[in-house]
């Protein structure tokens, strides 16, 4: 299963990671190239999730 979240920033991140378990995530949203976005999802991807992030500008 793969959950999908669009914008929320970490708030959406957060309830994504809850809903997918050890399942997919793909993160779709504005600015999320930054440093910061890297360290949490590096993070979040060695407790077994694989994170997809899409990202725009505006």
């Amino acid at each position: 299963m793969t959950t999908v979240t669009i914008g929320g920033g970490l708030a959406g991140l957060a309830a994504a990671y809850k809903l997918a378990g050890k399942d997919n995530i793909i993160l779709i949203g504005k600015n999320l190239n930054s440093e910061a976005w890297r360290q949490v999802t590096g993070s979040l991807a060695t407790q077994s999730k694989n994170i997809t992030i899409i990202s725009y500008k505006r």
